[in-house]
């Protein structure tokens, strides 16, 4: 089972007891009647179906970390745990005690991790831009502001305010990109927003879809 575990190390973490029992058996004939024996042993037979199901999650858990025992570059459900808990508000000590414990990775792994994912994210966004230059590309962006902050700092955080822009962008294929220049215009708004346009467009063509009423 770690031989499996470890070359699927980079794939996603797999929770669902029965897809993990179903990869298992995909991945080594030896271990087709491995996760029901797992569950044979640990699981007592009197359990009700609901507290079975739930037992059986809490192996796949288990099965992760005994896998992490005997090689310890199997460490993905470790690192997903840990990812959790740091962005929940865990404490960098709390995080290092349980991977003393055998349960998480350090915390020092975590942010490598993060960092690593930071740097590689502008050359792929490079990359798809690149790829989907001839295309119509629609960008969305998602400017969220909670300035209902805590006043109490607690020992992790000094503020609960937050600013969070999230950044989607589509290709559309088969659709040409829209050009710079068409008939000696700019397709940039030297006005940026323009408010004119907004309200005229708003009171022309959106209107009637708000005096609609709901009965």
């Amino acid at each position: 089972m770690t031989s499996v575990l470890y070359t699927k190390r980079h794939d996603n973490v797999i929770l669902d007891p029965n897809e993990f029992d179903k990869m298992l058996k995909e991945t080594d004939l030896n271990l087709t009647n491995f996760f029901a024996d797992m569950c044979a042993i640990l699981i007592p037979r009197d359990r009700s179906p609901y507290n079975k199901n739930d037992d059986r999650k809490k192996i796949v858990a288990i099965l992760y970390l005994m896998a992490g025992i005997r090689n310890q570059h199997v460490n993905n459900f470790k690192l997903e745990l840990a990812l959790y808990l740091a962005e929940s508000g865990v404490t960098c000590d709390a995080i290092n005690a349980l991977s003393s414990a055998g349960v998480l990775v350090t915390h020092q792994t975590v942010y490598n991790y993060k960092k690593k994912i930071a740097d590689e994210h502008p050359i792929r966004v490079k990359k798809y831009f690149d790829e989907d230059k001839n295309n119509l590309c629609i960008y969305n962006l998602d400017d969220y502001h909670n300035i209902h902050e805590n006043r109490h700092p607690d020992c992790t955080s000094l503020s609960s305010a937050v600013h969070l822009a999230t950044c989607v962008a589509k290709s559309v294929e088969k659709s040409d990109p829209v050009p710079i220049m068409f008939n000696n215009k700019s397709v940039h708004n030297p006005n940026n927003i323009d408010a004119s346009i907004v309200c005229e467009k708003l009171i022309n063509q959106y209107q009637y879809c708000f005096d609609l009423s709901y009965s």
